[in-house]
């Protein structure tokens, strides 16, 4: 099974990708629609390629979507953060909105 970027090699994943942002963009992709890159890259299952292989990945994958995003909020915070050796050491997750979506639940989130 080939990865992208495997010889350095990512056209295949190009060929998929860019019509795929180009027609969700002419369609009208739904405002705050969320994109995730990776699915636990942590999870040897997922990624059994070089931890650089997937950043690699991830940097093109990220400069290709967004045109698409229009979200500047997070280029922004990112390159300041990076800029000024900033990086955090650790991430809080916190839920959004009421406690009544089956998802927004702390209870059925410690389950998961």
């Amino acid at each position: 099974m080939n990865w992208p970027g495997d010889d350095g090699d990512r056209s295949n994943y190009d060929l998929f990708v860019r019509p795929l942002m180009a027609d969700l963009k002419a369609y009208g992709a739904p405002k705050g629609l969320v994109w995730d890159i990776w699915n636990e890259p942590d999870n040897e299952n997922f990624w059994v390629r070089s931890q650089q292989q997937l950043i690699d990945l991830y940097i093109r994958t990220r400069k290709i979507f967004c045109p698409v995003s229009g979200n500047t909020l997070w280029a922004n915070w990112l390159a300041h953060i990076a800029g000024n050796d900033t990086i955090p050491e650790q991430y809080a997750y916190h839920l959004e909105g009421g406690t009544g979506d089956w998802d927004n639940d702390i209870q059925n989130t410690n389950v998961l």
